[in-house]
């Protein structure tokens, strides 16, 4: 039995030992303004400083079965108060009373202008309009505070104000006398000019005179600025219009933008005829053949014999040398304008260069014809097509 007794105690024993310890729960917290010993401890107060509890966060993470978790515990601290700011509270109180002072005046001058011109008016039209008077005047308050670092200019702005008010102020008074009653008149076109003067004040309140040297330099640096944010909208609305223009024509857009390109320069004269082919533009100018007046327009241009700018240009000097702008009989001709096709381009380029790249070669033509989509390719296959017909030359029996 006692052997028995033993082996029960033993088995008991082993079965407590195998069960699981419970699991490890750690909390690791990062209060500022706290020490190890002392987690809640209140920072040091100063004498004579007002102090109010605010709720802040701290992160707090939480260690459970080896597993941490982080979040954002909340807690209690004091943080001093700063002193209130009386001359704040002064600006702001001055701001208030300026604008409840408009609004009143605002009020009396639309019931006095209004009641004065219903006699001629409907009177939701006659009241309407008379809130046109103070917001004129109230209006050149605003541009003046706008313009507070420029007297010069907010000197216009404050007499048209002083200018807007006065016209309100004589309906006003003219109200009062058709009633028999001008000091009442008098007393009610006086409110305005009370608010307008209170603005006045909270003005010079915040605007801070400024040297002459300070102010050109502002000056300076408004012009400079201004400067650019027009060139920028002059640019701007030029682009809209260019993308507007591609858009809408297509291909005859681009096909003025090469005329507009390949056009010389205006002398100020009616410009001379250019209608030598590529043969007769290099020649020298002793050979050239003088134009002849009313010539027809040519819709195919010739092969030129050098790139598309400098034949245009050798074509002018060539075909005209000491020419004045009229033809042999005296009359003035016309300066017709021809760009090349691309494959003459392309067929000119491989003239002089028989061995460009694809790449180079689709840049040459874009520089005369401009880039547009599907360039490369059409690039491509008018070379293609021209090497061809080229060796299918030089491979064909004499």
């Amino acid at each position: 039995m006692e052997n028995s007794t033993d082996r029960t105690t033993d088995q008991t024993g082993e079965t407590a030992g195998r069960t699981p310890a419970p699991a490890e729960h750690r909390v690791a917290r990062t209060n500022p303004g706290t020490t190890a010993g002392s987690e809640r401890s209140e920072p040091t107060r100063i004498p004579g400083v007002r102090y109010r509890k605010v709720t802040r966060h701290r992160p707090e993470t939480v260690v459970i079965d080896g597993h941490p978790e982080t979040r954002d515990a909340p807690y209690d601290t004091w943080v001093p108060v700063p002193p209130r700011d009386w001359d704040r509270v002064l600006r702001r109180g001055v701001v208030a009373v300026a604008i409840g002072a408009t609004v009143l005046a605002a009020v009396a001058a639309t019931a006095g202008i209004g009641g004065f011109l219903s006699t001629l008016l409907p009177a939701q039209v006659a009241y309407a309009v008379a809130v046109v008077f103070d917001c004129v005047w109230l209006t050149c308050t605003a541009i003046e505070w706008l313009e507070r670092f420029d007297p010069r200019r907010a000197r216009g702005a404050r007499l048209a104000g002083w200018a807007a008010l006065l016209i309100s102020m004589s309906v006003v008074i003219a109200f009062g006398a058709r009633h028999d009653m001008p000091a009442a008149g008098a007393a009610a076109a006086s409110v305005s000019p009370t608010a307008k003067l209170l603005w006045w004040l909270v003005l010079r309140l915040y605007s801070v005179p400024l040297s002459d040297t300070t102010r050109f330099w502002l000056r300076r640096r408004q012009e400079r600025v201004t400067a650019t944010a027009a060139l920028a909208r002059q640019l701007q609305r030029l682009n809209h219009t260019e993308a507007y223009m591609h858009a809408v024509y297509g291909p005859t857009a681009l096909r003025a933008t090469d005329l507009e390109n390949a056009a010389p320069p205006s002398t100020g004269h009616r410009p001379d005829t250019a209608h030598a082919s590529a043969a007769e533009s290099a020649a020298p100018p002793d050979e050239a053949a003088p134009p002849t007046p009313g010539h027809p327009l040519r819709t195919t241009p010739e092969p030129p014999t050098r790139p598309p700018a400098a034949a245009h240009s050798a074509a002018g000097q060539a075909d005209f040398p000491g020419h004045s702008g009229a033809g042999d009989g005296g009359a003035p001709v016309v300066r017709v304008i021809t760009m090349p096709s691309i494959a003459e381009t392309v067929r000119t380029v491989l003239a002089h260069h028989p061995h460009a790249s694809p790449s180079d070669l689709t840049a040459r033509v874009a520089a005369v014809h401009g880039h547009r989509d599907g360039l490369a390719e059409t690039v491509r296959r008018t070379r293609s097509r021209i090497e061809g017909n080229t060796k299918r030359r030089t491979s064909a029996p004499s």
